[in-house]
């Protein structure tokens, strides 16, 4: 009776630390998400900013 006792609360522990392993993986992944969006924003906000530089030089262009 007390291996089987041992046995269950092996098998207990197992899924827990399972558990535990999945949810550190899978907040490991939500990291690498959220600055591979952060990344590709910054990205974003620098092409707008040199967009409107270039617009802003077309736009005050002045013929000699």
């Amino acid at each position: 009776m007390l291996q089987f006792t041992m046995k269950c609360l092996y098998s207990a522990l197992n899924a827990q630390v399972l558990r535990l392993i999945i949810i550190i993986v899978q907040l490991g992944a939500l990291k690498i998400h959220v600055a591979a969006v952060e990344a590709l924003r910054k990205k974003e906000r620098q092409d707008e900013t040199q967009f409107i530089a270039k617009i802003d030089g077309f736009l005050s262009f002045t013929p000699p």
